[in-house]
């Protein structure tokens, strides 16, 4: 089977980082699946699941916004928070109210 470079990261920790076969991503406009070759890619996320499909199991994350970047080197994904799915599969209600936007002290970017 093959397989990419993949990180899941928040701003502080890293969350995985490994080599998987597929990913699932919470994109502006639905679902986005990456599988290896994929096309150069950088992309908006949603707050909801990221799940990795390794060779063995699956292991699913609930992020907030963020973004993911796929190019050579791999699949990067950053997000501003991330809590793995075993440890609570309800959607954590402080995703919800989270802005897709960043906001500083002028304003949002």
């Amino acid at each position: 089977m093959k397989t990419f470079s993949c990180t899941l990261s928040r701003f502080d920790n890293l969350l995985y980082e490994g080599s998987v076969s597929k990913v699932s991503l919470p994109a502006l406009d639905g679902v986005l699946v990456i599988l290896p070759r994929h096309a150069p890619l950088l992309t908006f996320l949603c707050p909801g699941l990221v799940v990795l499909t390794l060779a063995d199991h699956v292991q699913k994350f609930w992020v907030s916004s963020g973004f993911a970047d796929m190019g050579k080197a791999g699949l990067k994904i950053l997000v501003r928070d991330g809590k793995p799915f075993d440890e609570d599969p309800r959607f954590p209600q402080d995703f919800q109210k989270e802005s897709l936007f960043f906001e500083d002290s002028n304003g949002y970017f």
